[in-house]
């Protein structure tokens, strides 16, 4: 098989994310057992840690979504994160990216009908992860009912006190 004919069927496009992924992790891997962390032992990134997000993802994204859910939801996070969301070629960054998202999270919520998550899967390194999750929503976009139905990607980087810095968000 010729090496662009791998990129011809969505199974295969899947399984190269995955081997792409799993390599960049194992590159970040071996260039941190080379460079000291700054981690202690308590504040690595955890699965408890990411279950915890994800849970605050999917609960910012509910109709009957509060202003203290999206403290608890930007608590997570460092202030000066780097939020990238591909499908959409956005980036946002530091403290006007998190206002910019946080009204938008309080718009979103307004015109919300349904949202749901399921995390697939979790990868942790020592500072990174990889979460894998389905997203099930319903909502109201210019007067017209959307369903979204997919899966994501999402790599998260984390700072020395476990708070995302950098988060990168694909979708499958």
């Amino acid at each position: 098989m010729k090496f662009k004919e791998l990129f011809k069927s969505s199974s295969n496009k899947l399984t190269l994310s995955c081997v792409f992924l799993l390599v960049a992790f194992a590159f970040n891997s071996n260039a941190e057992q080379q460079v000291p962390q700054k981690f202690d032992s308590g504040k690595q990134p955890t699965e408890a840690l990411i279950l915890n997000f994800m849970q605050a993802f999917e609960a910012v994204y509910q109709p009957n979504m509060t202003e203290n859910e999206l403290d608890k939801y930007f608590d997570f996070m460092t202030t000066d994160l780097i939020d990238y969301h591909m499908a959409y070629n956005v980036m946002k960054s530091g403290l006007e990216g998190i206002n910019k998202s946080r009204e938008g999270l309080l718009k979103k919520a307004k015109n919300s009908i349904h949202y749901k998550l399921n995390v697939e899967s979790i990868i942790i390194g020592t500072s990174t992860a990889v979460v894998v999750y389905l997203e099930d929503a319903k909502y109201v976009k210019n007067k017209k009912l959307k369903n979204f139905k997919g899966r994501t990607i999402e790599v998260l980087e984390f700072d020395e006190f476990a708070k995302i810095k950098v988060r990168r968000r694909y979708q499958d």
